[in-house]
């Protein structure tokens, strides 16, 4: 009989950790993480965060195409039960340069809420990205 081996791991940096104070303080921390494929391609990445708001790290789930990336809701899970998070907030950015969410957009926020909360784990946030600025969820819409 032969079974595969799973090996997950969760490498913590030593020093001053950042906390996220607003959306203001997530979209600064988050900006360079885009910064190459801003206008160019769609990223969808997770913030994860301690019970304190402190950053754990951040997790690149997908890159896509100009008009959109798969978001799997258990390789977010994964990450933020692997980090131990107690709270993400969500973010991709629009190559468009259009900050209004999509419809679909909104459906994803409303899935990962629900699914994390199975695992008391909450979503803060959703945040979207382009060069002139950024949308946030938590303080345009009751998140």
């Amino acid at each position: 009989m032969i079974a595969n081996e799973v090996q997950l791991s969760y490498k913590r940096k030593r020093g001053l950790k950042t906390k996220i104070a607003s959306s203001s303080t997530a979209d600064k921390l988050l900006r360079p993480f885009y910064e190459d494929i801003m206008d160019h391609k769609e990223a969808f990445k997770v913030l994860l965060l301690s019970r304190s708001n402190q950053v754990l790290g951040v997790h690149h789930v997908s890159e896509g195409g100009i008009t959109g990336t798969v978001v799997d809701t258990k390789i977010i899970a994964q990450a933020a039960i692997l980090s131990n998070a107690s709270s993400v907030i969500l973010s991709h950015n629009h190559p468009s340069g259009n900050l209004q969410p999509s419809g679909q957009d909104k459906q994803v926020t409303n899935k990962l809420k629900n699914a994390l909360q199975l695992l008391d784990i909450t979503v803060l946030d959703h945040i979207i990205l382009t060069d002139e600025g950024y949308y946030s969820f938590a303080d345009e819409l009751d998140l």
